[in-house]
């Protein structure tokens, strides 16, 4: 199969224990996989326009209004700082979680449980010289707090469905990444199992917490159990990151090579039967989300002259691109934008598709989010839209190259659907948390500074209560 295609990391940021790549700029460094991920010149970073429609103008940005305490659910977001705190959509109820500290704790990442009960972040620790690696599970408060020590550095965490345990990509320097498990409730013995090693790495969670579907390397397919035992898929993978798993378990969801150049298709695999079957053809590239409840994969293709999303002049060249949404009951395809994405998510209820697009103008290229409503007459990805803004360093070199990943262990949507949350940049090049109601009659408004954020579920808001 050819090589997924190259990408250039957007550069490297300072921490304050040792020099490194941030987390996920490590994987575009070491995996060498994205699509769009070309480098945004510094030139290209205007302030954010004067927003319209009920987007927020973060040059005046306006306090939580107090309908935002309808909003359900927890924040988790990590500020400018490194700090990870847990926080309620009107900015209430603030609670640290981890706290940053110059030359003794840089925090990583930070993600919330399938069902929002529990809380687990990544940090490094400086103890008397000593540089030690964690992944630490507490409850959504920062209460019952257990901490494990980890052979590699883990960059990305992956809460099973099951919420019993943490899966986490690590890295030890070299050129293979780590996939290891922590059991939340294990003794110390039993806590940590290390699966599998390789590099390009993704993965997904089967509904019972006791398998994954690994994309390793570029070239295998597999399914893994917890004792590391691995069972070949046996097609060969296609240019793609992360897999799926329905979460009723009976299907996954993965793209595989056809032909020559960069011919592929998305294919859906009975777990049960063991016999594939293709949903859609593609030509380039492929990230694929599966809808939550399994019922719908948005996905995107693009080839190697439409992966540069900063190209100024992509717009007259792909005109054949944008997010295809396939019924997986029905087969029906259906082709819900135009212009190439540079992230998509789906609501908790699958009725809804996140779209993140560039915007191509003289001299700058900026970011609006658009919603594909599938109940929507004709299913309109035009019936809300932010005005453009530019988006958090965070959003765009951690997130946007792997959200087909991200899009298993974390989203900016509030449980209920009702709206979204993400990192753009204010007027004083300051990253600020945006909350974007889908309620008209809600304004959106920034949450506070931070880099990046991801919604809980609505069992966090009912623990803080």
């Amino acid at each position: 199969m050819q090589r997924p295609p190259t990408c250039r990391p957007f550069g490297r940021r300072r921490r304050p224990i040792r020099p490194t790549v941030s987390a996920l700029a490590l994987i575009a460094a070491l995996a060498g996989c994205t699509v769009g991920g070309a480098e945004v010149d510094e030139g290209d970073r205007g302030a954010p326009s004067p927003t319209s429609g009920g987007a927020t103008s973060p040059g005046a940005p306006p306090a939580p209004p107090a309908e935002a305490s309808v909003l359900p659910g927890r924040l988790l977001v990590k500020r400018a700082d490194g700090s990870l705190i847990s926080v309620r959509p009107d900015a209430t109820e603030l609670q640290v979680l981890a706290r940053a500290v110059q030359g003794e704790v840089d925090v990583l990442q930070g993600a919330w449980s399938a069902d929002g009960s529990r809380v687990a972040w990544s940090q490094v620790v400086n103890r008397d010289g000593r540089l030690e690696s964690e992944v630490v599970t507490a409850g959504p408060l920062g209460e019952d707090e257990v901490r494990t020590t980890t052979s590699t550095t883990p960059f990305y965490l992956s809460w099973d469905p099951t919420s019993s345990r943490v899966g986490f990509l690590g890295s030890d320097g070299s050129d293979r990444f780590e996939l290891a498990v922590v059991e939340a409730d294990a003794g110390d013995a039993d806590r940590l199992r290390s699966l599998s090693r390789g590099s390009p790495f993704y993965f997904s969670w089967a509904p019972d917490g006791q398998r994954l579907l690994a994309h390793v390397g570029g070239g295998r397919l597999d399914e893994l159990d917890l004792g590391g035992v691995v069972d070949p898929i046996g097609e060969l993978p296609g240019v793609f990151q992360a897999p799926a798993w329905s979460a009723d378990g009976a299907a996954q969801v993965y793209a595989v090579a056809r032909g020559s150049g960069e011919r592929q298709q998305v294919m859906t695999r009975d777990v049960a039967g063991g016999s594939s079957t293709a949903i859609a053809d593609a030509d380039g590239a492929v990230s694929l989300v599966l809808a939550p409840d399994g019922g719908q994969v948005a996905f995107q293709s693009l080839n190697a002259d439409e992966r540069d999303l900063y190209d100024r002049t992509l717009p007259q060249r792909a005109t054949d691109v944008g997010v295809t949404v396939v019924d997986l009951t029905t087969g029906q395809v259906e082709r819900v934008t135009i212009r190439p994405a540079m992230a998509f998510s789906w609501s908790p209820d699958g009725r809804r598709l996140l779209i993140l697009e560039p915007m191509y103008t003289p001299g700058r290229i900026s970011f609006r989010w658009i919603v594909w409503d599938q109940d929507a007459p004709g299913g309109d990805a035009e019936r809300f839209a932010t005005a453009s803004f530019t988006p958090g360093l965070s959003l765009l070199r951690d997130y946007a190259p792997f959200f087909s990943q991200y899009a298993q262990s974390s989203t900016m949507w509030a449980p209920d659907g009702s709206a979204f949350a993400y990192p753009a940049l204010g007027s004083s090049a300051d990253t600020e948390i945006v909350v974007q109601p889908l309620n008209p009659d809600i304004p959106s408004y920034v949450l506070g500074a931070g880099s990046s954020v991801a919604w809980a579920p609505d069992a966090a808001d009912s623990a803080a209560a």
